[in-house]
């Protein structure tokens, strides 16, 4: 019984030092989440139904058609400070992320579950995943965390 109580209080333990920590983010129709703060402005195409959301470091989100608003929880595996780079084009097929605890896996799910890519963090922090030979649709990408869905064109 001691043993059974000593297991509940440190998986508990364990939820509260993975407690999150939820940020305002805009969220693309394509599931791309960028955090408010990183976010100059908006440009619209003249004549186009999409427009652009321009970053603070100078790169931009493009041929956005809407955006959502939404808060976003991080987790002590992806936190505000880390940063997730997906393709620009979607088409290339390469998504980055940085800061990514050494020797955490990486993987891209189906939403049915299946596990389609699956890779392991180096002890540079950084993870890249080739989703070419992926078909387009959604998909699941997690990081021995929550879960974050993103479109693959």
């Amino acid at each position: 019984m001691k043993f059974f109580l000593f297991l509940i209080l440190t998986f508990s333990s364990f939820l509260m030092a993975v407690a999150t920590e939820s940020r305002w983010c805009a969220v693309t129709d394509r599931a791309e989440s960028i955090e408010l703060s990183r976010i100059s402005f908006l440009a619209s195409h003249d004549g186009a139904d999409c427009f652009s959301v321009v970053l603070t470091d100078g790169s931009a989100v493009d041929d956005v058609k809407n955006l959502k608003f939404e808060k976003v929880m991080y987790s002590a595996i992806m936190s505000p400070g880390d940063d997730l780079l997906f393709d620009v084009d979607g088409v290339g097929g390469v998504i980055t992320l940085k800061g990514v605890s050494p020797r955490s896996v990486v993987s891209v799910m189906s939403p049915d579950g299946r596990c389609m890519l699956k890779s392991v963090a180096g002890d540079e922090n950084v993870v890249v995943l080739d989703v070419s030979a992926l078909s387009s649709g959604y998909y699941l990408l997690s990081a021995s965390g929550p879960a974050i869905k993103f479109y693959k064109k």
